[in-house]
C-alpha cells in the first residue's frame, strides 16, 4: 500500500491501482461530512481524493442500512393471480 495526502484530509490510504482504502470509522465520519456539506457527491468525492463510484457505493450502501430508500407506488412486485384451468 502506499500514502498520500489531500490538502485538509489525514492520511490517506490507497492499494496499488489507486483504490482508497479507509476503515469504517472513518468512511462512517466521511459520509457524516458529506451529509452536512452543500456539494454534490461528484464534487466530495474529487475533493477528498475518492473515485465517484466508489463513494457512491458507500453512500448506497448506508441508505440500505439505514433503510432511507423511499417507497415507490407501483414499486411492489405484481399480485400472483391463479387461473383455473380445464
Amino acid at each position: 500500500m502506499t500514502s498520500t495526502n489531500s490538502p485538509g484530509n489525514p492520511l490517506i490510504k490507497t492499494d496499488c491501482i489507486g483504490r482508497v482504502r479507509l476503515d469504517k470509522k472513518h468512511r462512517e465520519a466521511l459520509l457524516d461530512t458529506f451529509e452536512k456539506s452543500p456539494l454534490s457527491g461528484t464534487k466530495f468525492a474529487a475533493l477528498h481524493g475518492v473515485k465517484y463510484q466508489t463513494f457512491a457505493t458507500w453512500v448506497q450502501n448506508r441508505k440500505r442500512e439505514r433503510d432511507e430508500y423511499p417507497v415507490v407506488p407501483g414499486d411492489e412486485p405484481p399480485a400472483q393471480k391463479l387461473l383455473e384451468s380445464l
